[in-house]
């Protein structure tokens, strides 16, 4: 039963793969003696979680198979290194710990695929966090020892994520170019999850080059396929690129009605504090197209404070950046365009996308 969702899960059909690993912990309930088999059916259920954006669900799983007496310590590691990235999307402080303990377990029993998957977690945490040279490192090491353990998906993954940063760092010819390495590789293996996050992340980088109608086909194949997982966290971080993609393309009511309804999905859904952050600013960007600047800055407020509160120092400046455009006239302007520029070079961002404000 374990082996069956396994190969859903890898088709993306994550609903019917939970359903088989339900069916394996059944018998369980009768038998409550120690089980390696339980522990790896409580992992497989917690990955499911987490790829639906189901977070603190996920935690939830990941905890119980770590405390399961059966657990080997192979399982052991793995439920610390999911625990990782279920951190670093929540934005706790706790990923660090979970890592380094993950680290130090596959390390010793000399597993090369679960080091560099752990590595890889700790490299999204500290993007996540606005530490971009420590992310970068992590990344970098994750792809070697992925390629050194024959690890293709993981491999790419890696590469996914390297783009993100240098996405965001303005290197958008580096970034689209290494987007589409990655995306080959999920299309050749029929990794769904891969697909649908590859093509969102080109999605965004192709808007930011200015290739609009490119780019909308990507979002619309990412967020498509993350809508058939029922991934709906990750349908609202997409959605969030196409309102930056809407705006940039000029169209400001598309982007405030879009950003309206995701809004809504996010305080109904979890979501993570990253995508939370941009919506707001987003939404203080098309309040302020419009005119409405007691609201927009209501938005930069809250986008500012959850940025603080994840540590996100690209968010936070993106937002100094809009307040300081928006509230020219404000006393503290000068102060928060002073932070942006501190923050971008502190993270080696060397251009951004310039939202039309009207």
């Amino acid at each position: 039963m374990a082996k069956q969702g396994l190969i859903r899960e890898k088709a993306g059909e994550l609903p019917t793969a939970l359903r088989w690993f339900r069916r394996g912990l059944d018998p369980f309930d009768e038998h409550p003696e120690p089980s390696e088999a339980r522990a790896e059916l409580l992992l497989a259920y917690g990955g499911i979680r987490f790829r639906q954006g189901r977070f603190r669900a996920a935690g939830d799983w990941c905890r119980r198979a770590l405390a399961d007496p059966g657990a080997t310590d192979k399982q052991r590691a793995h439920a610390l290194h999911l625990l990782v990235t279920v951190y670093a999307h929540l934005g706790l402080a706790e990923a660090t710990q979970a890592g380094e303990q993950a680290i130090e377990i596959y390390e010793r029993i000399g597993d090369l695929v679960g080091l560099g998957d752990v590595l890889n977690n700790l490299g999204v945490d500290a993007y996540y966090r606005g530490r971009w040279d420590e992310a970068t490192d992590y990344h970098t090491r994750a792809g070697a020892v992925r390629r050194r353990a024959g690890h293709v998906i993981g491999a790419a993954a890696s590469v996914n994520n390297l783009a993100e940063i240098y996405s965001d760092q303005g290197r958008l010819d580096e970034a689209e170019e290494m987007f589409r390495e990655a995306l080959y590789v999920f299309e050749s293996s029929n990794f769904p999850v891969g697909v649908a996050l590859a093509s969102a992340n080109l999605g965004k980088t192709l808007t930011r080059m200015g290739r609009f109608e490119e780019a909308s086909a990507h979002l619309e194949r990412g967020r498509r396929m993350f809508v058939e997982m029922g991934a709906r966290a990750f349908v609202s971080e997409t959605d969030v690129k196409v309102v930056e993609h809407r705006l940039l393309e000029g169209q400001k009511l598309e982007a405030e009605s879009l950003a309206g309804q995701v809004l809504r999905d996010m305080q109904r859904d979890e979501s993570t504090l990253m995508a939370r952050t941009a919506l707001h600013r987003l939404l203080a960007c098309c309040a302020a197209a419009g005119g409405r600047l007691e609201e927009a800055q209501a938005h930069f407020l809250t986008s500012l404070e959850l940025a603080e509160q994840a540590n996100a120092l690209f968010e936070q400046a993106l937002t100094y950046e809009g307040m300081a455009r928006v509230l020219r006239s404000h006393e503290e302007a000068g102060v928060w365009l002073e932070r942006q520029a501190d923050m971008f070079e502190r993270l080696g961002v060397i251009a951004t996308p310039l939202i039309p404000l009207g």
